[in-house]
């Protein structure tokens, strides 16, 4: 796991012999990734993570916190499963595959019919979000058009 330092204003309480001191993980990290892209000799490489881990260069263990890279790959699986999806809906769509209502974005269930004819037009289109997996704009467009067929 990679580490970050955390930045904090009050070290007020902190007695850094009573600390865990643990080295820098994301200056080595950096060195050894340095290595890999062959930016550096192996000889460079060893002698920095020689200096990273003197003892006058670690850190207090509560000043680490995990670095958010899962996040940017969790982020990155979303951006994959949604351009995916559309793909499987242009499929869908070119084929003329018919999907059950509770499906189909551009049906709008009773509770939905229900909540837009009460004018609680948020809660429907996050209620037909919910159920169908509709687009925010797709959402409120069929709403918008059950309403004004309602008014005709």
């Amino acid at each position: 796991m990679i580490f970050t330092r955390k930045m904090t204003s009050n070290r007020l309480n902190t007695k850094t012999s009573t600390m865990k001191m643990v080295p820098d993980l994301n200056r080595i990290g950096a060195i050894v990734a340095s290595w890999q892209r062959h930016v550096m000799t192996v000889e460079e490489a060893q002698a920095k993570i020689a200096t990273a881990l003197a003892s006058n260069r670690f850190m207090p263990q509560a000043e680490l916190f995990p670095d958010p890279e899962p996040m940017v790959a969790s982020r990155q699986a979303i951006v994959t499963l949604e351009r995916v999806e559309r793909k499987l809906d242009l499929l869908i769509q070119h084929h003329g595959i018919m999907l059950p209502d509770d499906m189909d974005p551009e049906i709008l269930c009773s509770d939905a019919k229900q909540l837009a004819d009460e004018n609680r037009k948020i809660e429907a289109v996050s209620l037909h979000r919910a159920r169908t997996g509709a687009s925010l704009s797709q959402a409120v467009q069929v709403i918008n058009r059950y309403l004004s067929l309602r008014r005709d």
